[in-house]
């Protein structure tokens, strides 16, 4: 009987949990440039117009400079992913700062 009262329960509070989803942003394309410097940051330039960047102060920042770095050298496709819904995948005079990962693709 308790263990049915705290499936009810367990049930109830999820209910009322509201539904958190994520709006993030995938542009695919292949890097044409990389650029390090400005005191850390890297910045990255796609064939589709996309620009990024990232700070020195990310924790991903070395991560993302290697992904990009190993896509421009075998000219393989990447993912980029933005924290934003909705950014724009083609030429843009944007350049984004909330880059929240990149994929290397096959």
């Amino acid at each position: 009987m308790k263990l049915f009262i705290g499936a009810i329960f367990l049930l109830f509070c999820t209910m009322l949990t509201p539904d958190i989803s994520l709006a993030v942003t995938e542009c695919a394309g292949k890097i044409i440039r990389v650029w390090t410097g400005d005191n850390g940051y890297v910045w990255l330039v796609f064939d589709n117009g996309v620009k990024a960047y990232t700070p020195p102060t990310d924790p991903d920042t070395k991560n993302i400079l290697a992904v990009a770095t190993a896509a421009l050298l075998t000219g393989k496709t990447i993912t980029i992913r933005f924290k934003a819904d909705g950014v724009p995948c083609t030429s843009s005079t944007d350049q984004r700062d909330d880059i929240e990962g990149i994929w290397l693709e096959r």
